[in-house]
């Protein structure tokens, strides 16, 4: 990565908090927060999800409730995602039309969903300039890389806001994990629980922050997506270069969530890249507490591990990687400011 960004600002909601500092608050003290649903497993018994409880999910806006859905998931999606999105749109953004790049977990047209997005939030965007990214775990990460292009390109956006949205609180979409026996219920298993979250940042160059006066919470150095492949390979590609000699990795927040195949592709890429990470090295798997919040898992990661370095709470740099059930994996570093 030529040029570093900045994080001006966080967005975030799961089921473990309703803004971004009751998110990172939570899972720092290990807060965790899966209960029942009413959707209900094959023995009849309801599944548990890290959801959210509707009473704390906004409505949809009037002009949006009798709307036809394109998709199953769209209302929540949208109640989700509205309060995250106009948090990190406060202050000096709110009367800013932001181009939004977006992960989500299923194809939608782009402009028609950003733009209700738009009315959800009660914020101004710029439709024509957002983006959609369906790779799952990794689309954040592809959609950080494609804001990054943005950003450093002459006279294009100043800022963007790049974030996830996800929900397994639909039936179908749980009845086919069980199905792939992937749905954690009851004793050992190869599985994860199903969450949800919705995660947003607003990022800049250096140039840009500088000109508005605006303060970073931790910078972005190094961003990386692969499509296939080992998380080792793609590991060490972020961090070489990435990483001043006396400045190992002291912090990972993992995609891990349960799942025997993600555990063994970071057993490998930390041993591979071993002279790169501290020692004690503290590892934090947020899916733990909150549930697997499928394309919104590593957007809530980033926004957690900057307001942990913003506030000394643990020292950089950090890592921050995610594996898509495609095979494509994506990790980015994060420094505290100077």
């Amino acid at each position: 990565m030529s040029e570093p960004l900045a994080i001006l600002r966080v967005g975030m909601c799961c089921s473990v908090g309703l803004d971004a500092a009751q998110t990172a608050s939570s899972i720092r003290a290990g807060v965790t927060r899966k209960s029942e649903s009413w959707i209900l497993d094959w023995d009849s018994e309801p599944v548990i999800l890290g959801h959210l409880a509707d009473r704390h999910l906004p409505p949809l806006v009037p002009s949006l409730a009798k709307r036809a859905r394109t998709s199953a998931i769209e209302p929540r999606l949208l109640r989700l995602a509205g309060a995250p999105l106009a948090e990190v749109l406060s202050a000096e953004f709110a009367k800013l039309a932001l181009p939004v790049h977006l992960a989500l977990p299923e194809p939608l047209d782009a402009q028609p969903f950003v733009s209700m997005l738009g009315e959800q939030a009660q914020r101004r965007i710029d439709v024509g300039a957002s983006r959609v990214f369906t790779a799952g775990h990794a689309g954040f990460f592809s959609a950080l890389a494609a804001a990054r292009d943005e950003l450093i390109t002459p006279g294009r956006a100043e800022f963007v806001v790049v974030g996830g949205v996800d929900t397994y609180v639909d039936a179908e979409r749980v009845a086919a994990l069980e199905r792939a026996g992937r749905l954690r219920t009851s004793g050992p298993q190869d599985a994860f629980t199903p969450g949800e979250a919705a995660a947003f940042v607003v990022v800049a160059n250096e140039a840009t922050r500088r000109r508005h006066n605006l303060s970073a919470l931790a910078w972005i150095t190094s961003v990386g997506v692969s499509g296939g492949g080992e998380l080792a390979t793609l590991c060490s590609a972020v961090l070489d270069g990435a990483l001043a000699p006396d400045h190992p990795i002291r912090l990972v927040m993992a995609g891990l969530n349960g799942e025997s195949k993600s555990a063994k592709q970071w057993g490998v890429a930390r041993i591979r890249n071993q002279e790169h990470f501290a020692r004690p090295l503290r590892v934090e798997h947020p899916a733990e507490y909150t549930g697997d919040s499928g394309a919104a898992l590593a957007p809530m990661m980033l926004g957690t591990a900057a307001l942990w370095i913003r506030a000394g709470t643990v020292g950089g740099p950090a890592l921050v990687w995610a594996s898509a059930d495609s095979g494509d994996h994506g990790a980015l570093v994060l420094y505290a400011p100077a």
